[in-house]
């Protein structure tokens, strides 16, 4: 969530965007059998609207780190380091 705060999100949208992740308790199902309760405090809920928010501001931040450390894929003298750098080669 700290990306998203970067981003100038924040108040009642921040805390919107943050209450679903609030005190989350899951069991898990395999056949019949069904496990404990337990709290998960980390990772995005699966079917999440946001997911995909969330996964860009990640790569955002992934990138940028990788331009400061000046890290990449190199391929026919080129080097790239955003995934849409990668995808220009195939189009």
């Amino acid at each position: 969530m700290v990306s998203i705060s970067k981003t100038g999100i924040s108040g009642q949208m921040l805390n919107a965007v943050r209450s679903p992740y609030y005190s989350v308790n899951y069991c898990v199902r395999f056949n019949s059998f069904y496990t404990e309760w337990f709290c998960v405090s980390g990772g995005l809920m699966q079917g999440y609207t946001l997911f995909p928010l969330f996964f860009n501001l990640y790569l955002d931040d992934l990138v940028k780190y990788m331009k400061a450390l000046d890290v990449g894929i190199t391929y026919a003298m080129r080097k790239y380091v955003s995934c849409y750098m990668l995808m220009t080669l195939y189009y």
